[in-house]
């Protein structure tokens, strides 16, 4: 594992044709501090030399800003409002849609056409020496931002050294080679342009903002190549079809059917301790698979349901709870005993049991804890338990049985949660599989039949 470890950190980014380049954190500071000196310079050199002007580089700043804060609220708004007239997008857990590709073409060409109006608008007439002053003081700031909060994204000092270069060029020369111009800024597209797509797929559509902010920063670095173009106005008119047409291509795409099935839920929850039991469901909004298990007159909201205690990988709870019949279904056997400071406790699982979790629910201060004769402290200790006050999880494996022996003065209160994914084997429950236009959903507890009691320590 030591082969493994290392002392130094890099900085890596992928690059067509090259595949990926990296250089040590260390450099990065430099980098960006090079850039902030050449930003001095230039600025100095160009009034000084009345090269470029206060006023026209503050008319440059209006403009992009008002790029800028137009894109986020278009991605932050547009999305809200997706979201209101297509509340079933919310099946999707992980927040990215089948048709997402869709939207962030439609967004990002709203922006950019946008970017294009206001400058054909309002600023014709802007130079590139003084408009590209506002890129790259916005690009300046969000390298010093990374610098101090996210250091393995430092990469996009790169694109701003190249710009600032390209700026220098403008501050020498009124005219210069479009092709040179253009070969020198090609890194910044191969650079920056994929991230407009990574950000909602990695982080799900309702950061497509984030894109719709990085697509102008980006075209604002480009600024050379913009500029000089005539005819923005028929730009940001074409842009502005194409994304019509993709929101177009997006809502035909949007309804759910065997190629782009419908994520849903379903569990049978045993309260061990109550001698209850009841059908839950992550879903927000039902459908034809799962209403039929609700009855409304008895149905209630996670947020009344105490019952409801069990977390998932985005931290999703419950949407929807209902009475069931109780079916005696044992998943596990539990003996607990207390000597002293030591609460011992072992489960047996039953042959069809898959999962184990117990909760530490009064939250009491552990001293020691030891899963099957292994000292797992350093949980406890490093503070790893998460926010639910989750003990561990344990994934059955030959039916082997989970001891566990904590050590604490206070006798602790423990709930133990086992699942079984045999949802649709029970004959009790008579569960019938799914139609072929919806799939389990992914990344919860699903499918399954959960057991819930509280350990009583004696």
């Amino acid at each position: 594992m030591n082969t493994l470890r290392s002392d130094k950190n890099n900085v890596y980014f992928n690059f067509p044709f090259i595949g990926i380049i990296t250089y040590p954190y260390t450099l990065s500071p430099y980098l960006i501090f090079l850039s902030l000196i050449l930003l001095v310079v230039g600025f100095i050199f160009g009034i000084s030399k009345h090269k470029i002007s206060i006023k026209s580089i503050l008319n440059g700043l209006i403009a992009f800003s008002f790029a800028l804060i137009i894109s986020f609220i278009i991605g932050y708004g547009g999305w809200e409002i997706i979201e209101f007239i297509y509340p079933e997008y919310k099946a999707y857990l992980q927040g990215f849609t089948p048709n997402g590709h869709y939207y962030i073409l439609g967004f990002v060409l709203l922006v950019i056409s946008i970017y294009f109006y206001v400058y054909h608008r309002f600023f014709r007439y802007l130079q590139i020496k003084n408009a590209l002053v506002a890129p790259l003081f916005y690009w300046l700031v969000i390298n010093f931002l990374l610098l101090f909060y996210l250091p393995g994204g430092t990469f996009f000092v790169l694109p701003l050294i190249l710009s600032i270069l390209i700026w220098f060029v403008y501050l020498y020369y009124r005219r210069f080679s479009l092709f040179l111009i253009s070969l020198i800024l090609l890194p910044i597209i191969f650079i920056n342009v994929p991230y407009i797509k990574s950000f909602p797929v990695g982080l799900g559509l309702n950061y497509i903002y984030i894109s719709c902010i990085f697509s102008i920063l980006t075209v604002g670095l480009l600024m050379p190549l913009i500029l000089p173009l005539r005819n923005k106005k028929s730009v940001s008119f074409i842009t502005l079809i194409s994304s019509i047409v993709f929101f177009l291509v997006a809502h035909f795409n949007s309804n759910f059917n065997q190629d782009r099935p419908k994520p849903n839920s379903l569990v049978y929850y045993l309260d061990y301790d109550k001698k209850k039991a009841y059908w839950k469901s992550y879903d927000q909004i039902l459908d034809s698979w799962t209403k039929p298990f609700f009855d409304k007159e008895t149905q209630f909201s996670a947020s009344e349901n105490k019952e409801t205690t069990f977390d998932s990988k985005y931290n999703n709870r419950f949407k929807h709870s209902t009475e069931a019949k109780f079916h005696k279904t044992s998943l596990v056997s539990v003996k607990s005993n207390t000597k002293n400071d030591q609460h011992t406790v072992q489960i047996q699982p039953n042959k069809n049991t898959q999962r184990i979790t117990l909760f530490n629910l009064n939250n009491s201060s552990i001293d020691s804890l030891k899963i099957n004769n292994k000292d797992f402290t350093y949980q406890v200790e490093t503070k790893q338990i998460n926010k639910s006050n989750r003990l561990l999880t344990y994934y059955v494996v030959d039916k082997q049985p989970l001891n566990v022996k904590i050590f604490t003065e206070k006798t602790p209160k423990i709930q133990l949660t086992a699942s079984s994914y045999m949802i649709f084997e029970s004959n009790e429950l008579d569960v019938k599989p799914r139609p072929n236009s919806f799939i389990p959903k992914p990344f919860v507890l699903n499918d399954a039949i959960i057991q819930e009691r509280v350990i009583d320590f004696k």
